[in-house]
């Protein structure tokens, strides 16, 4: 098989990711990053505006569609997975963050199960970390 034929036979991602950080350069990178992944991309810059996202989408018949979230720890604060769960049970969160994952288990920001991806990372690291969430 060509190389041409295996990436014409790689299956489209599935759903929209939300990518959540209050920083314009990272969330535009994580953008660009997964649109030449072939991900659909919709960003948020604060945790509130993620969250309604999640809830609108639910409350129009769509929740489905939206697949993964990607947090920046800083952005989303400390409740934010309970909040996403809440407003979409069974949405998975890759958090990343500037600060290391020790230091966000400590500070409460996340829990030992979430996933997590730290700063500065590559395009690659965060391909695999969507795909493997995706896989979950």
């Amino acid at each position: 098989m060509s190389v041409e034929e295996q990436s014409d036979s790689r299956p489209e991602p599935p759903g929209m990711v939300l990518v959540l950080d209050d920083d314009d350069l990272m969330r535009g990178a994580m953008r660009r990053i997964l649109e030449a992944r072939g991900h659909t991309v919709a960003t948020a810059e604060t945790a509130a505006d993620a969250i309604e996202f999640c809830e609108a989408s639910n409350a129009a018949g769509v929740a489905g569609w939206i697949s993964l979230v990607i947090a920046d720890v800083g952005a989303a604060g400390a409740e934010f997975g309970t909040r996403v769960a809440s407003a979409r049970p069974g949405l998975t969160v890759v958090y990343v963050s500037r600060i290391s994952r020790p230091v966000a288990e400590n500070r409460g920001l996340i829990s030992a199960g979430d996933m997590f991806v730290a700063k500065p990372f590559s395009a690659a690291a965060l391909d695999a970390a969507v795909r493997a969430a995706l896989n979950r």
